[in-house]
């Protein structure tokens, strides 16, 4: 879980940002119900998502995970388009990306 593992992704200078498919008003309550540390960025009309390539089923609803590692120069280092909610990477696969890359 991202908000478990926090600490340990900015102690590698890195920041969570989760893009999602809700309104500005339905992010503003999730992230103050959770309290959440790391940025959400609605996305209800999937124009960040469209930039990204990220897939949408409508089988299944909605918008399927997609994971970025970017760069401090602005660019995709590592990309990761999930088929489903339970192949997302865990974070120690992530951390291992984040410091090769670093």
């Amino acid at each position: 879980m991202l908000q478990a593992d926090y600490e340990k992704f900015k102690s590698r200078e890195a920041e969570i940002l989760v893009v999602g498919q809700h309104t500005p008003d339905e992010f503003a309550r999730m992230w103050k119900k959770k309290s959440l540390n790391y940025i959400g960025l609605p996305d209800d009309d999937g124009l960040v998502a469209g930039l990204y390539q990220q897939k949408v089923h409508l089988i299944r609803l909605g918008r399927m995970p997609a994971l970025f590692v970017i760069g401090k120069d602005g660019k995709v280092q590592y990309s990761y388009y999930s088929r489903s909610m339970s192949d997302i990477p865990k974070n120690e696969e992530l951390f291992k990306i984040i410091d090769d890359r670093s």
